[in-house]
């Protein structure tokens, strides 16, 4: 009995959807137009849907397997436990944390000096708490989800100094009106950072 398919071909340089072969039992295909064409090398291709396999349907690495609550809360723990005993022996080198302040993130360790071009309402000496997306050191990394819990990492911040930058003046064209920009804020700000073990 002869069933007609339709057949994607195994060519030994590239793929091509070829119709109308003809299926033999010998496992061996033949075409309407070419009577001897024989291929043995195929591959059977049905559409699992009429939307085409792209790379973004689905990604090129292998899907992740979720790991149980359960399981999280243990590799957190065995984590903190790793972390602790490399504060306890204090043997961490020079420690850095990246923050976020004044709108933007700031790479900084400890005695840094930071410059914002920014307005703030705090005055010279004040200690500034900032909020800390993650912290690093030679043997560790901890990273937030966004952010590091208050509990585990402190990051302070004083402000030194604020000063007025020299006179700058930013025009804008606006009918009928006029804008300008006189001066900007400099502000210094000193940074200390405290670790706490959990």
């Amino acid at each position: 009995m002869i069933t007609s398919y339709s057949i994607l071909i195994l060519d030994y340089n590239s793929y091509c959807v070829m119709s109308d072969f003809k299926l033999f039992k010998e496992n061996t295909f033949t075409h309407p137009k070419y009577d001897r064409l024989k291929i043995t090398q195929f591959r059977l291709m049905f559409p699992s849907s009429y939307v085409p396999q792209t790379s973004l349907s689905r990604p090129l690495w292998p899907e992740m397997s979720y790991i149980s609550r359960d399981e999280e809360e243990r590799q957190h723990k065995v984590v903190l436990e790793n972390v602790n005993t490399v504060l306890a022996k204090e043997d961490y080198g020079r420690l850095f944390a990246v923050v976020h302040f004044a709108s933007r993130q700031w790479k900084v360790t400890n005695e840094d000096l930071i410059l914002i071009e920014n307005r703030i309402d705090d005055e010279c000496g004040d200690q500034i708490r900032l909020e800390v997306l993650l912290v690093g050191g030679e043997e560790f990394t901890l990273i937030g989800r966004p952010l590091l819990g208050c509990d585990l990492v402190r990051v302070e911040a004083t402000v030194i100094e604020k000063t007025e930058s020299w006179p700058k003046v930013h025009m804008r064209f606006w009918k009928r009106h006029r804008y300008q920009k006189k001066r900007s804020m400099y502000i210094y700000i000193y940074i200390y950072i405290y670790f706490f073990t959990c």
